[in-house]
């Protein structure tokens, strides 16, 4: 026999003894040395003593997974023979896998004879990176479907692109001895040609259907029908496996699995001392199963619980004596787990001896996994109903909206009635969103999830910024039932990058105003210097006209007086542009800053025909305030009661008084007053009821920092007839003051 190394990699330890007893054995001519890991590292370890022929890993390991063990060991021996076999295998794992240089990959479960006869094919392979015709002709061209197929639980057949029956799995084998080489039609259906409504052709590939068939003698069966390629993509022919009777589609495995009973004995080492016939089925189909530890068939995570609780397995069956406990095993020939359902029973006589713990199991694989999938089932729609955050719609292939959650129905203020059942393309704002979203359904027909498309959705006066994540359903057969859209809310982030760009406008137009300011200063003081000259020139030559000196006074002193304005005009741009320094904070007139307030905006009162009125309190004492701070925030809170009355029938007065330890300066204007729904988040930032591009929403919030760092606050009390709020600052406050 030739020898030859393989390596095993498997962090499941039953898995691993299983994969190491078997092979141990060899096959078909050769012998095999095994050598076993459970992880990246300990591989690495053992490829640094040995050159290994066959490499057999899972995909998933701790650590590094099975394909950067591939490339490790490639990168030291380009000729070994790698073959990954996993419980999952997407299609991107398959061709990283194939990229690394793995020969192929299994889909547990899967039997023995076909890891043997895939190990041997590898090493046949191995003797030639490009395989002679006589190496070819001893591996099978339909080895691979054969493998596939024979662990269909049903009949099942590979039909070549003509039609011809290539393979058959033993089930199909025992009903259609003589089918290899025949067309289907006449196989099964006794017809001389194609049936009518054949959806075997080119037109269906990759596609996965049912198609309901008479046979000959009149039973109707159905038949699933896959669409067949090879590791290059070529498409070969279709698998066939006949799913249930269709008198029988509503009942069957799943709607009422049957439990099937086994029975078992330990001694007080955990060693298997008795097994009916159901165990040893179950486990190895014979009865070497005796003397065999029960840990090598339990789930390794019920081992890791017995370490760490420090117990045998006779401790826990003790623990547990006379009560039911759910155990997973790891079948020695199927490779699946099962779940039973055992009952633990120590000894106390009536059985030999050498029985300490007897166990009576009920197999309840089937009704766990029910259990699990109607479980997930639930808490995945619950999710999808309650998530607490994002919009999340169903829709149905038509885009017909089937299920939405509560934020939807808050985000956008509707009603569930008016939402379900209408098309998901009504609520897209434009023909651009209701395309992109078209294209978007294309690609993930295409098996490609969408993540984070930019689309905008409207509902009556509600248009909301949204990403998008688009997802399909599919049935057990990949098809498509429908599609989950997960919106995220940006609006609220757009409007803070449209705030940022302003205030980075507004930082870069502060400065420009100072220097502006600053050019308009020296002009007037050229002018006011000037007049003067102008002045005195006049008393000294003019003496004999006084009346000329009288009105040419008149004149220099309206020029004064323009200047004045002018410079307390380029005050109010040095004042914006001081406004981000920190505050300097010493006792000040309130009615001042007002004052000052109102000379800025009486041109703008004017131009929209709103009446703005003051009622000073001329007995106000000083308290300690930043003058150019306080007049940032009033001047805030002013503009908003502005934009809030209406032109020509406005009214906004500004009065103060006092009390024994405060001042108050209330502003009052007859506009609508604040939305109900907005009024908790008034003062809070990017909150605003101004359309966009008129507002920033940071007014209100930075008048109220302004007034806090006062140790004051502000109130509010609207209604429909208008609006007072009122700005409260402490009389004393040393703590300001320092």
């Amino acid at each position: 026999m030739q020898q030859k190394k393989i390596l095993v990699v498997e962090d499941e330890q039953a898995l691993l003894t299983l994969y190491a007893s078997v092979l141990e054995k060899g096959h078909n001519g050769y012998s095999f040395d095994v050598y076993r890991a459970g992880n990246y590292e300990e591989a690495m370890v053992l490829s640094n003593e040995h050159n290994f022929d066959i490499l057999l890993t899972d995909y998933h390991l701790p650590g590094k997974d099975g394909i950067n063990l591939i490339k490790s060991l490639k990168q030291k021996d380009t000729g070994i023979a790698c073959i990954i076999i996993s419980g999952y295998l997407s299609q991107d794992i398959v061709k990283a896998a194939k990229d690394a240089g793995a020969y192929t990959c299994l889909k547990k479960p899967c039997s023995i004879y076909m890891i043997k006869g895939t190990i041997e094919e590898a090493l046949k392979y191995q003797k030639s990176s490009a395989p002679s015709a006589a190496v070819s002709e001893t591996i099978s061209p339909h080895r691979e479907i054969q493998c596939l197929i024979d662990n269909y639980p049903t009949e099942t057949v590979f039909i070549d692109k003509s039609l011809s029956i290539q393979a058959v799995n033993p089930q199909f084998k025992m009903l259609h001895p003589e089918a290899l080489n025949k067309t289907c039609y006449s196989e099964l259906y006794n017809r001389t040609q194609q049936c009518g409504t054949c959806p075997l052709n080119d037109t269906n590939a990759g596609a996965q259907l049912f198609y309901h068939g008479t046979l000959a003698s009149g039973e109707r069966i159905n038949e699933q029908i896959d669409a067949w390629y090879d590791r290059e993509g070529v498409h070969h022919g279709y698998i066939v496996s006949c799913v249930l009777p269709a008198e029988d589609e509503t009942t069957g495995f799943l709607e009422k699995p049957q439990d099937t009973y086994f029975f078992f004995a330990l001694d007080e080492q955990g060693t298997i001392t008795y097994a009916d016939n159901a165990v040893t089925q179950l486990f190895n189909h014979g009865d070497d199963i005796i003397g065999q530890s029960i840990a090598q068939y339990l789930h390794s995570y019920f081992i890791q619980l017995l370490i760490k609780e420090d117990m045998s397995f006779l401790q826990y069956a003790e623990k547990n004596s006379g009560h039911t406990v759910s155990l997973d095993f790891i079948t020695k020939d199927s490779l699946i787990r099962r779940t039973l359902e055992c009952e633990l029973r120590i000894n106390k006589g009536g059985f030999p001896p050498e029985w300490k713990v007897i166990v009576i199991g009920t197999d309840t694989s089937a009704k766990n996994e029910i259990t699990r999938l109607i479980e997930f089932g639930k808490e995945t729609f619950q999710q999808l109903r309650t998530g607490q955050f994002d919009m999340v719609f169903t829709i149905d292939r038509s885009m017909v909206i089937k299920t939405i959650n509560r934020v939807t129905l808050a985000k956008l203020n509707a009603r569930q009635k008016d939402m379900i059942g209408s098309n998901m393309k009504n609520l897209l704002y434009n023909r651009r969103d209701r395309y992109a979203f078209e294209q978007a359904i294309h690609q993930v027909q295409t098996l490609k999830n969408v993540y984070n498309l930019r689309l905008d959705l409207k509902y009556q006066n509600n248009k909301i910024a949204s990403l998008v994540n688009i997802s399909a359903v599919r049935d057990s057969f990949n098809d498509e039932m429908g599609y989950v859209l997960v919106c995220h809310d940006i609006e609220r982030q757009l409007r803070m990058e449209t705030t940022l760009q302003s205030i980075e406008r507004m930082r870069a137009l502060g400065q420009l105003a100072a220097g502006i300011a600053h050019q308009i200063n020296n002009y007037t003081n050229a002018i006011y210097g000037s007049t003067d000259l102008l002045s005195d020139t006049l008393k000294e030559n003019f003496t004999d006209h006084p009346e000329v000196i009288e009105e040419t006074e008149t004149v220099l002193r309206l020029i004064r007086g323009s200047i004045h304005r002018l410079t307390g005009l380029t005050k109010h741009l040095t004042t914006f542009a001081r406004a981000q320094q920190p505050p300097v904070i010493s006792p000040g007139d309130v009615n001042r800053v007002i004052i000052d307030i109102m000379s800025l905006l009486c041109s703008q009162a004017d131009k929209k025909e709103v009446s703005l009125k003051t009622e000073l309190d001329d007995q106000l004492p000083q308290v300690p305030f930043s003058p150019l701070h306080l007049e940032q925030g009033l001047l805030n809170i002013i503009m908003n009661a502005m934009d809030a009355v209406a032109e020509k029938t406005g009214k906004i007065l500004i009065t103060t008084y006092r009390d024994n330890d405060n001042i108050y300066i209330a502003v009052k204007d007859n506009g609508p007053g604040i939305p109900e729904e907005i009024k908790h988040q008034l003062f809070e930032a990017f909150v605003t009821t101004k359309p966009a591009g008129v507002g920033t929403g940071l007014g209100l919030n930075i008048a109220k920092n302004i007034i806090e760092s006062l140790k004051g606050d502000i109130t509010v009390d609207s209604g429909p007839g208008g609006t007072i709020m009122t700005l409260r600052i402490p009389i004393h406050n040393s703590e300001v003051i320092s």
